[in-house]
C-alpha cells in the first residue's frame, strides 16, 4: 500500500481518538464518522497498547504466515529454468510440465512465479499509429486549421491554414484574432486561389468552424444546435464540410504537421531577423513564403516533388506553370 494512503489512514484514525478523548463519548464519535464501535475500539486499543505511537495506526499486512499449497521449491526452480532456456509463456511451460515431470500446475500459478520471480516484464502497449493515406485527386479533400502566433507585434497573430491532401499545396492568411467572420472569409480566399475545385474541407471542432459542441441553444435542450455559418457558407460553394472526432488531430494531420515546418523555416526566422515588422509587412512576408512553398521547396511527403510539380503530374493540371498567393 502507496505510503501516502497509509499516512491518510493515520490521520483519520487519529481524528477519531482525539475527538474521543475531547467528548469521553464512543457513541457520538462513530455516529459523527460513521464507524462501528468495535472498529474505534480495536483502533484505540492498538494506540494504547503501543505507547500511542502513531505508526500503530497504519494498517499491517495481510499475508499469511505460513503457505502450505504454495509451489514447492523444486517445481519452482524447473519452472524457471524452462523460462530461462527457452523463454515458453506460461500456457507452454504448463504442457511440457505435465509431459515431462507429470505435474499439472496451473497456468495462473505458472504466470505469479515467473512474475515473482522478475522473469516476465509487462510492457506497456505502443498506441497504434496512424494509416498514412492521400487521396488520389487535387480537391478531393483540403485540410483546414489554425494556428496562434505571438510575439510578432502589438496584438496576437491568427494563422488560418489550407492544405491539400494531394498535392501539398498551401495557402495561409493572417489575422488578428479568430472569428466565424475571418473563417468565412479565409474560405473564400482559398476557394479562389486554389487552381482546381474543392470537394471536401476537413476541420476540427474549433467554434469558428461548427456549433456541434459550443453551438447549443440556451433555451431549450430540445433544440438541435445552429448551423454554423462556415457551414452553411461550404454548402453554398458546393463543398462537403467534415468534421475530425474529438481528439483526434491526427485525422488532420498534414495541416498539422505544415505548422510545424511554418515554425521552423518562417516565424522562426521571422522573429530573429534585426528587421521590425509591422502587420502588413509580415503579410506580405507570409505570402512570398506561400510562394516559394508551394512552388519551389522539395516536400518529401509526396516523394521530394514540389506541390507544383505534383499538380503538374495530374494529367489535366499539367499546364499550370505557377501557383499565385
Amino acid at each position: 500500500m502507496p505510503e501516502y494512503y497509509q499516512q491518510r489512514l493515520i490521520r483519520m484514525r487519529l481524528a477519531w481518538i482525539t475527538l474521543y478523548e475531547q467528548t469521553n463519548n464512543v457513541s457520538y464519535v462513530c455516529r459523527h464518522f460513521g464507524i462501528a464501535r468495535k472498529t474505534f475500539y480495536k483502533w484505540y486499543n492498538r494506540f494504547k497498547t503501543s505507547n500511542r505511537d502513531r505508526q500503530s495506526l497504519k494498517d499491517r499486512t495481510r499475508r499469511p504466515k505460513n503457505s502450505p499449497q504454495k509451489t514447492d521449491e523444486k517445481t519452482t526452480y524447473i519452472i524457471k529454468e524452462m523460462r530461462n532456456k527457452t523463454r515458453f509463456g506460461p500456457d507452454r511451460i504448463r504442457f511440457y510440465l505435465f509431459k515431462d515431470y507429470h505435474l499439472n500446475i496451473p497456468r495462473s500459478t505458472i504466470y505469479v512465479i515467473l512474475k515473482r520471480e522478475g522473469l516476465i516484464i509487462k510492457r506497456n502497449r505502443q498506441r497504434k499509429k496512424p494509416m498514412l493515406y492521400s487521396l488520389p485527386n487535387p480537391g478531393d479533400n483540403v485540410q483546414v486549421d489554425i494556428k496562434y502566433v505571438d510575439g510578432y507585434s502589438t496584438r496576437k497573430i491568427v494563422q488560418y491554414s489550407a492544405i491539400d491532401d494531394n498535392t501539398r499545396i498551401k495557402f495561409t492568411k493572417l489575422y488578428k484574432e479568430r472569428t466565424n467572420h475571418n473563417s468565412l472569409d479565409f474560405l473564400d480566399y482559398i476557394v479562389v486561389k486554389f487552381p482546381f475545385k474543392i470537394a471536401q474541407i476537413t476541420t476540427d471542432n474549433d467554434s469558428v468552424f461548427t456549433n456541434t459542441y459550443t453551438g447549443e441553444f440556451k433555451t431549450s435542450h430540445l433544440k438541435e444546435a445552429r448551423t454554423h455559418p462556415f457551414t452553411v457558407r461550404c454548402a453554398e460553394l458546393g463543398i462537403y464540410h467534415k468534421l475530425n472526432p474529438p481528439g483526434n488531430p491526427q485525422k488532420n494531420g498534414k495541416v498539422e504537421r505544415s505548422h510545424r515546418t511554418d515554425e521552423e523555416e518562417f516565424w522562426r526566422l521571422l522573429s530573429n531577423s534585426s528587421s521590425s515588422f509591422d502587420f502588413v509587412n509580415i503579410v506580405k512576408s507570409r505570402k512570398s513564403y506561400d510562394e516559394l512553398y508551394n512552388n519551389h521547396r522539395p516536400h518529401m511527403g509526396i516523394g521530394g516533388k514540389t506541390p507544383l510539380q505534383k499538380l503538374r503530374s495530374c494529367g489535366m493540371y499539367n499546364s499550370v506553370t505557377y501557383v499565385h498567393s
